[in-house]
């Protein structure tokens, strides 16, 4: 932008010092004739001040375009075609290569055009030729792989494999083991007969029974019944007297006590009586 700015001064302009002398009314005079046309103040009688501004703005226009390029463009195609002969059936039945004719390879030009989209003032150029292409080798059948080399066979064979694992360890190792935990203690009134003689039970010193026993823990006969009066058939059908019931709760009491204070030598005893057993 642009500022102009003028100030004009026409006139004489009062000169002197100020004080009374200046300030003192001019003389007496004759008023000059003034011709038509001109300004009361043209003869330079009173002072005439004049001033004018301007702003000029310059604005200018622009213009922005982007134009962004093509990762590529095309120039020029030039397209090549090779046909096949056709296949007709011969007279004995069986296919007999025939050369193409010109309309069928102006079809095919035409064809092949429309698919490139041809431009001819780009320069474009296609051509189709006929020739007899090669005919392909029979593909041999392979092989079919053994039965042992089949993935299914594979497959088949790990699940085998897991459920005679797990069965092996449930009939060789689960159940054997919950049977000896479940089974009947044979030397329990063994271990009362030892207890009670370490203690010096009257009548029970030395006393060691065997053999199978009832729920209850006393004693079962050869015939797996238990016999009352605490006695039992011996190997020639004898009767064997067994404590009463006052010593046999003697008994089991003096094993109770001889766990509570001895646990290690009880254990030890259990531990050979489990390998005479697996034995």
């Amino acid at each position: 932008s642009e500022q102009i700015n003028e100030r004009q001064r026409s006139g004489d302009a009062p000169q002197g010092v100020p004080g009374a002398l200046s300030n003192q009314p001019p003389a007496a005079g004759t008023a000059p004739e003034v011709a038509k046309g001109q300004g009361a103040g043209a003869n330079g009688g009173t002072p005439l001040d004049t001033s004018r501004q301007a702003t000029r703005n310059y604005e200018l226009d622009r213009v922005v375009s982007h134009t962004r390029q093509a990762p590529a463009s095309l120039r020029r195609l030039s397209v090549a075609v090779v046909v096949d002969d056709r296949l007709v059936p011969g007279p004995d039945g069986k296919a007999v290569r025939r050369p193409r004719t010109p309309e069928e390879i102006e079809r095919i030009t035409q064809l092949v055009r429309e698919a490139i989209g041809f431009d001819a003032r780009r320069g474009d150029s296609v051509k189709v030729i006929n020739s007899a292409f090669l005919p392909p080798e029979p593909v041999e059948d392979l092989p079919e792989p053994p039965i042992w080399e089949q993935p299914w066979v594979w497959d088949l064979a790990k699940q085998v494999g897991g459920v005679l694992l797990v069965l092996l360890l449930v009939f060789g190792v689960i159940r054997p083991t919950l049977k000896r935990l479940t089974a009947p203690a044979g030397g329990e009134l063994a271990v009362a007969g030892a207890a009670a003689g370490a203690a010096g039970g009257e009548g029970a010193q030395g006393a060691t029974v065997s053999g199978p026993f009832g729920p209850d823990g006393r004693p079962l006969g050869e015939g797996g019944e238990e016999e009352e009066g605490g006695l039992k058939l011996g190997k020639d059908g004898e009767p064997i007297k067994l404590p009463g019931g006052g010593e046999y709760e003697n008994i089991m009491e003096a094993a109770r006590k001889l766990v509570d204070e001895d646990p290690k030598r009880v254990a030890q005893l259990v531990k050979i009586w489990i390998a005479e057993d697996a034995g």
